[in-house]
């Protein structure tokens, strides 16, 4: 990212909630209005040149995002609703992401415990193969 008015977390928030907007609104977007609409936009008075590089942040954003189409829709078909991301990072490019989902029914209690145990048996993996726990890494733009 180039040093900007906005941080990580707001550009990343941005991008999330395009690309939400995108796969789920139900007519044509204007995505500089969409932008300019956006909290990140409202916290900054910024000039052309500002909001030209967050634009093409937030655009770079969405057009990486990995396609899970499918698994969202799996997802809807079960009543299942995110719960909580998990990744870990390597300097060697080891990386993994692992997305949790849950019924409504499900404690949080349960629900916790669950995505703890998940940490616990990636974190095992990495230790057995790489001999080392690679840094937790939360995104960003969680919901």
């Amino acid at each position: 990212m180039t040093a900007t008015d906005f941080n990580d977390v707001q550009v990343h928030r941005a991008a999330a909630d395009l690309h939400h907007f995108l796969t789920t609104g139900t007519g044509p977007v204007k995505i500089d209005e969409f932008l300019r609409a956006h909290p990140a936009w409202e916290i900054h008075e910024i000039e052309d040149a500002r909001q030209t590089d967050f634009r093409e942040q937030v655009a770079l954003l969405v057009d990486q995002a990995a396609d899970v189409s499918q698994w969202a829709v799996e997802l809807g078909a079960l009543a299942l609703t995110p719960y909580h991301a998990h990744a870990w990072r390597t300097n060697e490019g080891v990386d993994v992401a692992v997305q949790i989902a849950a019924g409504a029914a499900m404690k949080p209690a349960f629900r916790n415990e669950i995505a703890h145990a998940v940490q616990v048996a990636v974190e095992d993996v990495y230790a057995k193969f790489l001999g080392r726990v690679p840094r937790a890494h939360v995104p960003a733009a969680t919901r």
